[in-house]
């Protein structure tokens, strides 16, 4: 059972794992926050590194694009999070859930998309990541430097990956639907830091009174 309260934009969640976690605001949100390392404690973070300051997921419905930019409803879970977005298009609701799964230094996330409508739902689905790898704030001492990111060619389909350039730490982003990289940066994902963004575009058809999910790992390198 999870437990469900008003999304807010000042109140902070986690979404622990033994060997990831991420932080950002039970509205959805991920803004620049912390003082450890000032405004780079959010985010999702894979000590002794970060793999992201954060991500945003966006629909693009009859040549209206609608961001999920603030949830109505945040629930905790005892194994993650849940964010509610009642009204993100016309008969458009969706649902994001987001976990960390044991032993593994990454996260998933997944978006389900329920068409309420009397009517077949085209739409472009745009999940844009803001890859920002870097020391943590008891590594820098310790040696380790921050330095610009780059976005790099994985090989692979469905997927986009970003690497540091001095230190070779990277993170990698894979979709769980046929998707392409596309040159889209959000607004809301320009934060502080060195860090780069990479956005996965899926072309769908959600039928009248239908569902579909995607799911989307985020993984770092050690």
């Amino acid at each position: 059972a999870g437990r469900s309260c008003k999304a807010e934009s000042n109140a902070i969640y986690l979404t622990p794992g033994n060997m990831a976690y991420c932080v950002g605001m039970q509205d959805g949100s991920f803004p620049d926050m912390g003082g450890h390392i000032e405004k780079e404690m959010g985010g999702l973070w894979a000590n002794p590194i970060k793999i992201c300051d954060g991500f945003e997921f966006s629909v693009v419905l009859n040549s209206k694009r609608s961001v999920l930019s603030v949830a109505d409803e945040y629930t905790t879970f005892p194994y993650g999070n849940k964010f509610t977005y009642p009204n993100v298009a016309p008969g458009l609701e969706i649902e994001r859930l987001q976990f960390i799964p044991d032993d593994e230094s990454g996260m998933i996330v997944t978006y389900t998309l329920n068409n309420r409508s009397d009517s077949e739902l085209a739409l472009k689905a745009d999940f844009s990541i803001r890859f920002d790898l870097r020391p943590s704030w008891y590594s820098e001492p310790k040696g380790y430097h921050d330095s610009h990111d780059c976005l790099v060619d994985t090989g692979f389909d469905s997927s986009v990956a970003a690497r540091d350039l001095d230190s070779g730490w990277s993170a990698v982003c894979i979709s769980s639907h046929e998707s392409y990289p596309v040159e889209y940066a959000p607004a809301g994902l320009e934060t502080a830091g060195l860090g780069c963004t990479a956005t996965l575009e899926s072309n769908l058809v959600i039928p009248s009174h239908g569902s579909m999910t995607l799911h989307f790992a985020i993984s770092g390198s050690e």
